[in-house]
Order: C-alpha cells, then sequence, then structure tokens
C-alpha cells in the first residue's frame, strides 16, 4: 500500500517527530492522524464534481483512513511495524535513474 522509501523521507519523520528508544524509532499519535487528516483533504481535493456527489467515495475514503488509523494503532506506533503493516506488497520497485 504505501512504497517503502515513504518512511525514509525526512519530512515525514520530523512531521510524525519519531525518536528513537532503546534502539527502536517510534512515532507521534497526533502526528500520524494529523497526517492522514491532510491526506483525506487532498483525497477530497482531487475528487471531481461526479465523485463529490457520490457517497461511494467518501466511504472508500473513510475506510482507508479509519485503516491507515488502525495500522497506526496495532504497530504500537512503531515505525519499523507501520512500515511492515502497511508494506508495498506488490514486489514493483519504483522507476528512476538506473546506476552505473
Amino acid at each position: 500500500m504505501v512504497p517503502a522509501w515513504f518512511f525514509d523521507n525526512p519530512y515525514l519523520k520530523r512531521l510524525l517527530t519519531v525518536n528513537v528508544h532503546q534502539n527502536i524509532e517510534w512515532f507521534n499519535k497526533e502526528g500520524w492522524e494529523r497526517l492522514i487528516r491532510a491526506y483525506c483533504v487532498q483525497a477530497q481535493l482531487r475528487l471531481s464534481q461526479d465523485e463529490m456527489g457520490d457517497s461511494g467515495s467518501f466511504r472508500i475514503l473513510l475506510e482507508r483512513a479509519r485503516h491507515l488509523i488502525a495500522s497506526g494503532e496495532q504497530s504500537g506506533y512503531q515505525l519499523a511495524r507501520l512500515r511492515e503493516l502497511l508494506g508495498d506488497k506488490s514486489g514493483v520497485k519504483p522507476k528512476g535513474p538506473k546506476a552505473e
């Protein structure tokens, strides 16, 4: 669902106030919920006029937000566990410049 590189983003880590205690990266619950709200807002803004009137689109967005919140709770707010829960299971690596 979420590509692995997403969790290495320094801006994300700052937003989630990631800290290390006993060699475990922990993240902030409030920061996680703030990130999910921002995701919901940007998703809502991207909806077309037809989708805005479709309650199914809103339900899908709500389900995704609930899944993300539950994943944060299930991870115990440990970044590595969250990465496992939300990890990209497709096995497809992002395209980019080839290393020579």
